[in-house]
């Protein structure tokens, strides 16, 4: 067995108490709201059921420009029936 600290059992006045009270807070995850979704579907021109299928997908509104085909990115689907075949294909579910 181990010698005990008794320091760390010594009465201690208030201020030093105080910074072994607090704990560090858990980072809470953000929701997403309704707002980005409702601005993402005017933005790249999609639909309820592509709305729907992308928050089943566990996605983000606010990635969507790195989905979007540019001139030069020829192989990129649109965004529309790029969600469409990820939800077929079972990708991004979590």
């Amino acid at each position: 067995m181990g010698k005990l600290n008794w320091e760390r059992f010594s009465l201690r006045s208030s201020n030093e108490t105080e910074e072994y009270e607090t704990l560090p807070k858990k980072k809470k995850k953000k929701k997403i709201s309704d707002d980005a979704w409702s601005s993402a579907r005017t933005k790249y021109h999609l639909s309820s059921r592509q709305i729907e299928m992308a928050k089943k997908l566990g996605m983000n509104p606010k990635k969507f420009g790195g989905l979007v085909p540019n001139k030069s990115e020829p192989w990129k689907k649109p965004l529309g029936p790029f969600i469409e075949s990820c939800y077929k294909n079972g990708i991004y579910k979590s």
